[in-house]
Protein backbone atom coordinates (compact mmCIF):
# COMPACT_ATOMS: atom_id res chain seq x y z
CA UNK A 1 0.00 0.00 0.00
CA UNK A 2 3.09 2.31 0.39
CA UNK A 3 4.46 1.86 -2.29
CA UNK A 4 0.80 2.91 -4.37
CA UNK A 5 0.47 6.09 -2.15
CA UNK A 6 3.61 6.85 -2.76
CA UNK A 7 3.35 7.08 -6.77
CA UNK A 8 5.37 3.76 -7.27
CA UNK A 9 3.71 0.24 -8.53
CA UNK A 10 4.22 -3.05 -6.83
CA UNK A 11 5.87 -6.07 -8.87
CA UNK A 12 6.73 -9.54 -6.86
CA UNK A 13 9.77 -10.86 -7.33
CA UNK A 14 10.36 -14.18 -5.74
CA UNK A 15 13.22 -15.51 -3.67
CA UNK A 16 13.03 -18.70 -5.99
CA UNK A 17 13.89 -16.30 -8.92
CA UNK A 18 17.18 -16.27 -10.86
CA UNK A 19 18.98 -12.64 -10.76
CA UNK A 20 17.86 -12.87 -15.10
CA UNK A 21 14.13 -13.12 -13.73
CA UNK A 22 14.94 -10.34 -11.23
CA UNK A 23 16.73 -8.60 -14.11
CA UNK A 24 13.44 -8.94 -15.89
CA UNK A 25 10.61 -8.56 -13.69
CA UNK A 26 12.80 -5.08 -12.65
CA UNK A 27 13.37 -3.68 -16.32
CA UNK A 28 10.18 -4.28 -17.49
CA UNK A 29 8.17 -2.62 -14.25
CA UNK A 30 11.15 0.51 -14.91
CA UNK A 31 11.45 -0.25 -10.85
CA UNK A 32 14.02 2.74 -9.42
CA UNK A 33 13.86 1.43 -6.14
CA UNK A 34 13.24 -2.58 -5.23
CA UNK A 35 13.21 -4.38 -2.29
CA UNK A 36 14.79 -7.19 -0.80
CA UNK A 37 15.04 -9.36 2.41
CA UNK A 38 18.33 -11.18 2.63
CA UNK A 39 21.84 -10.22 1.15
CA UNK A 40 21.45 -13.20 -0.90
CA UNK A 41 18.53 -11.54 -2.55
CA UNK A 42 20.16 -8.39 -3.31
CA UNK A 43 23.53 -9.65 -4.61
CA UNK A 44 20.37 -11.10 -7.32
CA UNK A 45 20.34 -7.12 -8.15
CA UNK A 46 24.25 -6.61 -8.12
CA UNK A 47 24.43 -9.43 -10.77
CA UNK A 48 22.53 -7.86 -13.03
CA UNK A 49 22.86 -3.94 -12.17
CA UNK A 50 24.64 -2.84 -15.35
CA UNK A 51 21.44 -4.16 -17.44
CA UNK A 52 19.10 -1.64 -14.83
CA UNK A 53 19.67 1.43 -15.24
CA UNK A 54 17.13 2.72 -14.09
CA UNK A 55 17.53 1.29 -10.95
CA UNK A 56 18.80 3.72 -7.90
CA UNK A 57 18.27 1.94 -4.50
CA UNK A 58 17.96 -1.34 -3.21
CA UNK A 59 16.34 -1.88 0.40
CA UNK A 60 17.65 -4.21 2.24
CA UNK A 61 15.09 -5.34 5.14
CA UNK A 62 16.19 -8.05 6.88
CA UNK A 63 20.09 -8.25 8.67
CA UNK A 64 23.31 -5.76 8.00
CA UNK A 65 23.95 -4.22 4.63
CA UNK A 66 27.04 -6.40 3.50
CA UNK A 67 26.91 -5.17 -0.24
CA UNK A 68 29.17 -2.73 -1.76
CA UNK A 69 28.39 -1.76 -5.39
CA UNK A 70 31.92 -0.83 -7.15
CA UNK A 71 31.01 1.71 -10.23
CA UNK A 72 27.73 2.60 -11.57
CA UNK A 73 24.64 0.29 -10.23
CA UNK A 74 21.65 0.61 -7.43
CA UNK A 75 22.97 2.16 -3.86
CA UNK A 76 21.96 -0.53 -1.37
CA UNK A 77 20.49 0.97 1.84
CA UNK A 78 18.98 -0.71 4.86
CA UNK A 79 15.66 -0.71 5.76
CA UNK A 80 16.14 1.66 8.95
CA UNK A 81 17.90 3.55 6.79
CA UNK A 82 14.98 3.88 4.08
CA UNK A 83 12.47 4.70 6.80
CA UNK A 84 14.90 7.30 7.90
CA UNK A 85 14.65 9.43 4.60
CA UNK A 86 11.13 9.81 5.44
CA UNK A 87 12.02 12.32 7.74
CA UNK A 88 13.59 14.60 5.38
CA UNK A 89 10.36 14.48 3.43
CA UNK A 90 7.98 17.75 4.15
CA UNK A 91 5.28 17.15 5.04
CA UNK A 92 3.46 18.89 2.22
CA UNK A 93 5.46 17.58 -0.57
CA UNK A 94 3.45 14.00 1.06
CA UNK A 95 0.01 16.16 0.56
CA UNK A 96 0.71 17.32 -3.02
CA UNK A 97 0.36 13.64 -4.18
Amino acid sequence: MGAILAGGMPAGIYTTNSPDQVRYVTDHCDAAVSFADTPAQVQKFLEVKDQLPKLKVVVQMLGKVEAKPNGSGPRVISWDDFLAAADEVPEAKLDER
